[in-house]
């Protein structure tokens, strides 16, 4: 008996590897499933950026919006890194920030936003929401200003709160200190950890750096970069010097 049915079990392991099954097809019926992005081809892009800086706020408002309104982020892993050009000083480790108190107030709400909404897209959208109201002028009222870019959202606004009450939001700062590279300017980018000086063409990088097969339309028809071009966009770009904050 047990002869005759290991000879069953294997008769169907070979019927299966020559049928499979048309659940593993990728078109079901009408429908045409999409293949997801492996994580492996996905390509690493981290910014180091500080919150009040206007270089940094150009960049996020102006440009790597666009990694979402094109459809890259399909294929990107992105890290918002904020700590920029701050530092620490000696004897208790205090966090001094290029634009004063204000700066690293909101760095550590950053901070604080982007772990409690783990979700790129919606991390992203709140950042992208304070930097924009943080970039028309002065500040007065910060509490409000971060909390009307949570979208009416009060389990988050109390997240955020707490992690920045609690001094949980220091940590995170002085995890940044420790993951920001060595730098001259920021905003500093890096794709696949290599800097991207012609930050304005970023979105180039990220496409050539692509090696996976679903490839997003805005990659397939890139425009070609020109010397003068990559110059020009270098000058054109406002930063913020990591030289001009040392003299904490």
């Amino acid at each position: 008996m047990a002869p005759r049915l290991l000879f069953f079990f294997a008769f169907i392991s070979l019927l299966l590897t020559f049928f499979p099954s048309p659940c593993s097809s990728l078109k079901y019926d009408d429908a045409i499933v999409v293949p997801v992005t492996k994580e492996d081809d996905r390509v690493n892009v981290a910014l180091y950026y500080e919150s009040l800086c206007p270089g940094s706020a150009e960049f996020i408002l102006k440009y790597l919006v666009d990694v979402f309104d094109l459809d890259l982020i399909d294929i990107v892993n992105l890290k918002l890194v904020p700590w920029g050009n701050a530092e620490t000083t000696d004897p208790n480790n205090t966090i001094v920030c290029q634009h004063g108190e204000d700066e690293c107030y909101f760095n550590t709400i950053h901070a604080c936003a982007i772990e409690a909404l783990p979700d790129t897209t919606k991390h992203f959208t709140f950042i992208h929401c304070l930097m924009k109201e943080t970039s028309k002028g002065p500040i007065h009222e910060k509490e409000e200003i971060w909390r009307s870019c949570c979208q009416g959202l009060k389990e988050v606004e109390q997240d955020i709160q707490n992690c920045f009450d609690s001094g949980h939001g220091r940590e995170l700062e002085l995890k940044y200190r420790n993951e920001t590279p060595p730098h001259d300017y920021v905003p500093w980018l890096t794709v696949n950890d290599k800097h991207v000086e012609y930050l304005q063409y970023f979105l180039v990088y990220i496409c050539k750096a692509y090696k996976g097969s679903q490839v997003p339309e805005f990659c397939k028809s890139l425009p070609p970069v020109k010397a003068k071009a990559t110059e020009n966009a270098i000058s054109s770009t406002p930063v913020c010097y990591a030289k001009e904050a040392s003299h904490f």
